[in-house]
């Protein structure tokens, strides 16, 4: 194994890939929901069970998205401040940035396009409507904002992040809790403003007042990383890292019951979106943080001792167990090299101390 892959594996995080699916099955469910308009009733034992807050609430799931994009951006450069490793230049970050996003997002725009060229009022709403789609400025006006395909304003709130990524980043490394609570305070007053002034919902959905999701997971990243190198006692409490996972999961499932009991009220979503995404953002910054570092192990540096050199996908289950192999290459880093009664021979190295019985060792056969 090279060592790129051998650092990708120290480095990814499990938990990550399972916000992402739950993100995923969040949008997938209530954009369903939005189409057939089916109930979430499960009847059992003659009791029915009502799920309906999951689908049709499911729209949080976009603001997970954010959250957890604000913390895989992140995350390399909390390697830089924390523990020192080479910083990501600004232009593999935006190279890596638009080979992931742009290819397919202008297939999907050009796929659309072409489907439903015939809903277009003109050619010449046809060209600024695809004009505003190819630069991600569509979500800026009314009339452009779903104007090709109403799912597309995500991407354009991401790619802005993007562009605007390597000035937080800046103030991220040098002061990460003041930067990441100044994100979040602007966030809550550019959304009390509009909630107040205007009546265009699509206004709370532009960065300035979803970039409190993305510094959560800023923070979050740092968080973790700082926590991992500077206090591996207080990591090791797994028990307390159990129980604030349970709580961030407990809020986020709240937060979602929330949105869903305010549909009907006067001022949705203006009202709830003010301080109901600031909860969202907590919530997930608990979550993801205390969820990461409960499936941690190791040393603050890797998941195992540097100087074990087994591959972490044979030492290291998806939540963060340690087999067998990798315990004894604990103690063996610990403790020295064990003790062999097989002396290795000058100029060679040790024949393997076991035969298989399909397979015969010896030379010539």
């Amino acid at each position: 194994m090279s060592a790129a892959r051998a650092v990708r594996g120290v480095d990814h995080l499990a938990p990550l890939d399972g916000l992402r699916g739950i993100a995923i099955a969040l949008v997938l469910w209530f954009h369903v929901w939005q189409i057939t308009w089916l109930r979430a009733d499960v009847h059992v034992f003659g009791a029915t069970l009502n799920f309906n807050a999951i689908p049709e609430a499911g729209f949080i799931g976009v603001d997970l998205f954010f959250f957890i994009s604000g913390f895989c951006l992140f995350y390399p450069y909390a390697r830089t401040l924390v523990d020192g490793r080479p910083r990501q230049s600004l232009a593999t970050f935006a190279y890596r940035r638009a080979i992931k996003i742009v290819p397919s997002y202008y297939l999907s725009l050009a796929l659309v396009v072409a489907l439903g060229w015939a809903h277009f009022a003109s050619p010449a709403d046809a060209f600024a409507q695809i004009v505003a789609h190819a630069t991600f400025v569509h979500v800026f006006n009314d009339d452009t904002f779903g104007g090709i395909n109403g799912v597309l304003w995500s991407l354009a709130i991401e790619v802005q992040f993007y562009v605007v990524f390597p000035l937080v980043c800046w103030c991220a490394l040098r002061r990460p809790a003041l930067t990441c609570a100044l994100a979040c305070a602007a966030a809550a007053a550019y959304r009390v403003v509009v909630a107040a002034h205007y009546d265009a919902a699509h206004q709370l959905e532009q960065l300035p007042g979803t970039i409190d999701l993305f510094a959560a997971g800023i923070f979050a990243a740092y968080a973790y990383r700082a926590l991992a190198f500077r206090a591996p006692q207080l990591v090791a409490r797994r028990g307390l890292w159990t129980a604030f996972a349970l709580a961030g999961a407990v809020a986020s499932a709240w937060t979602l019951r929330s949105a869903f009991d305010a549909r009907l009220l006067s001022g949705w979503p203006g009202m709830w979106e003010v301080w109901g995404r600031s909860a969202l953002a907590l919530s997930f910054f608990v979550l993801t943080l205390a969820r990461s570092l409960r499936c941690r192990r190791g040393n603050a540096g890797s998941v195992i001792p540097h100087c074990c050199s087994f591959p972490p996908s044979r030492t290291i289950s998806i939540c963060g167990t340690k087999s067998s192999r990798a315990r004894c290459a604990t103690r063996t880093c610990r403790r020295g090299p064990a003790r062999t009664s097989t002396p290795i021979p000058r100029g060679g190295s040790r024949r393997p101390a076991f035969r298989s019985p399909s397979r015969s060792w010896s030379r010539g056969r």
